[in-house]
């Protein structure tokens, strides 16, 4: 487990990927007539097309460390515990004073013996291998807790926009931070011969607390 690589942080950054992925061609398919309207296809393609390569290219680099793990994990689990085991199986019987026992004794204990080692290398491969799904697992688990940290931000900052807003309609805030102001514009409507002038100076000022005002003092 200490030398194998962080595949928990690779599985949650491939899942990251892939789901950029499927949420440009989403938002390709949603936003599709304004594309075509606005001539964004070559763009579009663009975005795609290097979100493509980025995925794919991690993919190749994480199923190459995943090759390599697995090898040394079959290695260890498969070839090195049978050179141990076979050596701890066949000792007793080398160290044991055969004439002491008859051949059918000596293949009952040999079979029983083989059946337990098996058994027993069987389920320390088991316990082997448990880090990998433990390490799928928390892969999955870090983008479950990043969708839940972006749902608990967005519920604070609607709930800080809600209490802005209420503030603001209170008359708790400042009038003069938040204020809408217009000075000597110019309002027109437009005639077949041009622009008719309507108001050559128009002045308003909006803003939450008080009463809006306004004027208008060459209005034509």
């Amino acid at each position: 487990r200490a030398a194998s690589p962080p595949f928990s942080e690779y599985i949650a950054r491939t899942q990251k990927l892939e789901g950029d992925f499927r949420r440009m061609h989403s938002r390709l398919i949603t936003h599709a007539e304004e594309v075509a309207f606005l001539d964004g296809a070559g763009r579009e393609r663009a975005i795609l097309d290097a979100k493509l390569e980025s995925t794919t290219s991690w993919s190749q680099f994480y199923f190459y460390l995943q090759f390599k793990q697995g090898v040394v994990d079959q290695y260890f689990v498969k070839y090195f515990a049978s050179m141990i085991g076979w050596p701890v199986l066949a000792f007793p019987f080398l160290a044991t004073d055969r004439s002491a026992v008859s051949p059918a004794q000596i293949a009952a204990r040999y079979r029983e013996s083989d059946t337990l080692i098996q058994s027993a290398s069987s389920s320390i491969g088991d316990l082997l291998m448990v880090y990998k799904k433990l390490q799928r697992l928390a892969g999955f688990t870090a983008r479950v807790a990043e969708l839940l940290e972006a749902v608990d931000t967005y519920h604070k900052d609607r709930q800080d926009s809600n209490d802005k807003a209420v503030a603001i309609a209170a008359g708790e805030s400042n009038p003069t931070e938040i204020s809408i102001e217009a000075r000597k514009v110019e309002v027109g409507s437009p005639t077949g011969g041009g622009v008719r002038s309507m108001v050559a100076a128009f002045e308003s000022k909006n803003s939450p607390g008080p009463k809006t005002r306004g004027g208008a003092p060459e209005a034509g």
